[in-house]
């Protein structure tokens, strides 16, 4: 236990020789002093005899555990308990195959080392950020389209607008030029028109084409048939065209 240039000096004080380039491991005694001696202490010998030590290396050296593509907080786990350190900072990089907070790589990775250790570990901040594109204006399916090739999970929601046609992108959350990663959610607003607006015609529409014309203003069709009429096209409606109606309301169309 006591330092090697210590004890050398010791032993060459009482007048021996010393013989200083023996080594071993050892978990108990620390790195840099004496590990054994030979022959041993409170042996009698003459001066100018050779004493024999051995200088301790300290814990035998392990091998540092694969941590690649596992958890940080497990990884840490897994080297402290084999008696290593984990170097700090911590360094983070994108990558597009290792998960966002997972280990990529260690170093050194697989050499054998004395327990204590430092072992620097590189975690994965996830895929690098793509900008969000502008699909504002664009039609609700091409927009989706648009931003499911980008990798991005789109939500729809729809908002009344008086400026913004029905069917078409409103805004997205985040706004488009942001920078999100792949597989994050962006929150697409689709207009349903204005919530008030003018009631179209229907009058001489098939009822199938009347139908269709009714839902592209959000309203509801309901086909009357004129009492004794054989034919299938409007010829009247209630409330009439150009009367204000609201999102949602139903259009009494009467049909002979």
């Amino acid at each position: 236990g006591t330092p090697i240039q210590t004890a050398i000096e010791r032993l060459i004080e009482q007048g021996f020789e010393v013989d200083a380039g023996r080594s071993g491991y050892s978990d108990t005694v620390p790195e840099g002093t004496v590990l054994r001696v030979r022959p041993k202490e409170g042996s009698e010998l003459d001066v100018g005899s050779v004493v024999t030590i051995w200088r301790s290396l300290g814990p035998p050296p392990i091998v540092v555990p694969a941590v690649e593509g596992k958890a940080l907080k497990d990884a840490k786990e897994i080297l402290t308990a084999d008696g290593f350190e984990v170097a700090t900072p911590i360094r983070h990089r994108f990558d597009a195959k290792v998960p966002v907070g997972h280990v990529i790589s260690r170093t050194p990775g697989g050499a054998e080392l004395p327990k204590g250790s430092p072992v620097a570990l590189v975690v994965s901040k996830g895929p690098h950020p793509v900008p969000v594109p502008d699909v504002r204006g664009k039609a609700r399916e091409n927009a989706i389209s648009i931003l499911d090739r980008k990798g991005f999970s789109v939500v729809v929601q729809e908002t009344f607008s008086k400026q913004v046609d029905r069917g078409l992108v409103i805004r997205t959350d985040p706004a488009n030029g942001s920078e999100l990663q792949p597989g994050e959610t962006i929150v697409v607003s689709v207009s349903l028109g204005p919530r008030q607006f003018p009631c179209p015609t229907f009058v001489g529409l098939t009822i199938a084409e009347a139908q269709a014309r009714a839902e592209g203003y959000g309203l509801r069709l309901n086909p009357v048939q004129v009492p004794g009429a054989t034919g299938d096209r409007i010829v009247s409606q209630e409330p009439g065209a150009g009367s204000t109606v609201r999102f949602g309301d139903t259009i009494d169309a009467y049909y002979a």
